[in-house]
């Protein structure tokens, strides 16, 4: 190509993006989702679909989940491990929770401290899951930045922990793909979750989660589960957080 044809090449191109005939030019770079988040709207212990639909079950785990909610209908949480002995909740049970929840951003590494007893959950941002056991249950999760979005795969769960409160099953092969985004100049957060289970549902299923960003300086308390079952208390007061 001659130097003319360049020159005249980078003049139109520098003309089409001060005509703005390219384009808004979006930047890539990750949003900071640090800070204390808490559910928004009111609490809703049965998981469905972004339809408002129960999930495809398959006919064993549907089995299950119709026992469970039985016996939880019954005032029966025995089948219940969190709410009888404050076992952890797992995911996304967790995140389903009225309780507020700290996000900690670092390059490489996001940490999620939940005020739920304590808990938390690691995601690396490499692709490349944690190698921590006594984090089963809330899955091994490894992460990367699509754009302005953080996709989060998680797998390996204890196959024992519930999908939401009202006892939904899950099998070993459960896998959780979140991806999450800020809305509203980033006081929302929106959790995007896809479910695939091939032991559970019999094809994968989305729902959504929105969580509104407490004001800064705002710190989450401390709050130990086996305290409140102790005096009396329910595992999860949640009549408190709505």
């Amino acid at each position: 190509m001659s130097r003319t044809a360049v020159v005249t090449t980078s003049w139109i191109q520098c003309a089409a993006l001060v005509l703005g005939l390219c384009g808004p030019v979006h930047s890539q770079t990750p949003p900071d989702l640090s800070g204390v988040w808490k559910l928004h709207g009111p609490y809703q212990p049965e998981l469905r679909t972004d339809s408002g639909e129960m999930p495809a079950l398959l006919p064993k785990a549907a089995a299950i989940y119709a026992q469970r909610r039985t016996a939880r209908a019954a005032g029966d949480l025995t089948f219940d491990a969190a709410s009888m002995t404050c076992v952890s909740p797992g995911m996304p049970r967790l995140m389903l929770l009225p309780y507020p929840f700290q996000i900690i951003q670092r390059p490489s590494q996001l940490v999620v401290n939940f005020q739920w007893n304590n808990r938390y959950r690691i995601v690396e941002l490499k692709d490349q899951p944690p190698i921590i056991d006594d984090l089963k249950y809330m899955g091994n999760a490894s992460g990367h930045w699509d754009g302005v979005t953080l996709v989060i795969k998680s797998e390996a769960f204890v196959p024992t922990t519930l999908l939401d409160a009202s006892g939904m099953p899950h099998g070993d092969k459960l896998q959780i793909l979140e991806r999450y985004s800020l809305e509203k100049g980033g006081k929302r957060l929106i959790d995007e979750m896809t479910f695939s289970d091939p032991e559970s549902f019999g094809q994968t299923w989305t729902t959504r989660r929105t969580y509104d960003r407490l004001p800064a300086g705002t710190e989450i308390t401390e709050d130990v589960c086996r305290e409140r079952i102790a005096k009396g208390h329910p595992a999860f007061e949640l009549d408190r957080w709505r």
